[in-house]
């Protein structure tokens, strides 16, 4: 394993750092991008299910697709609120996110009351400082999401095999292979993102989708580069040890 620094915070107070295998080394943007996009939606999956509630409102209308363009507004604000840490202090941070949150919650309904306005700003704050049980039931089901969409395999889509038993390479043009992959990343992303809205990620499903895409990508590379000379390896002598035991 090797000690590496996935979310890019240099050594800031209070980010954490994790042990990765070696072998993703060299996928570590592609790591940090997905950890970062998980994240955003966990935390903007709740703060807009507070929104909702506190509006008075079914949460069914953050499902629709495309969505309202003023919600639609609001879900790229947000986004980018919570992706601006470089705002000066942590109280700055808390409260430009809670005015985003209150503008989702005006656009969801106009009449909302001052007492209103101040739990959307209390939950805001308590989400952001990871104090709402919600949190770890969306993060606990996104994992989920994520490993089941790694073994995700489009019954509907027939592969073509590239190459015969006897070794020989079948000729497939360049354009019947780039639809083979068009076909499949459609295929996939549809999948995905019906996971997400089921689960409550409606808000942010289609990025959660493209995330998920990229996870499995990056896993099938790297068992198609280490399978046979690293991890088939790894994964025997495992077995051979639990056996022994």
């Amino acid at each position: 394993d090797a000690d590496v620094d996935v979310d890019g915070s240099n050594g800031r107070a209070g980010a954490k750092s994790f042990l990765m295998p070696e072998i993703f080394w060299l996928d570590m943007n592609s790591i940090r991008e997905i950890r970062y996009i998980t994240r955003i939606s966990v935390v903007g999956s709740v703060l807009a299910l507070h929104a909702t509630t506190v509006a008075g409102v079914n949460g069914n209308v953050l499902k629709t697709d495309p969505l309202n363009g003023r919600i639609e507004d609001c879900r790229k604000d947000l986004a980018k609120a919570m992706s601006n840490r470089m705002v000066g202090s942590q109280d700055i941070y808390e409260r430009n996110i809670g005015d985003v949150v209150l503008d989702l919650a005006k656009v969801l309904n106009p009449s909302l009351t001052n007492d209103a306005e101040d739990t959307i700003r209390n939950r805001t704050i308590a989400t952001l400082r990871g104090e709402e049980p919600v949190i770890k039931l969306l993060d606990n089901r996104m994992r989920q999401i994520f490993h089941n969409m790694i073994l995700f395999n489009p019954s509907t889509e027939k592969q073509v095999p590239t190459c015969l038993r006897t070794g020989r390479m079948l000729s497939i043009s360049t354009d019947e292979a780039k639809n083979k992959i068009d076909s499949f990343d459609t295929l996939f992303k549809q999948a995905a993102k019906r996971e997400f809205v089921s689960k409550g990620f409606a808000f942010y499903a289609n990025e959660l989708a493209e995330a998920s895409l990229l996870s499995c990508r990056t896993i099938n590379l790297i068992v198609s580069v280490y399978g046979s000379s690293v991890l088939d390896k790894l994964f025997i002598d495992s077995c051979r040890h639990s056996n022994a035991a």
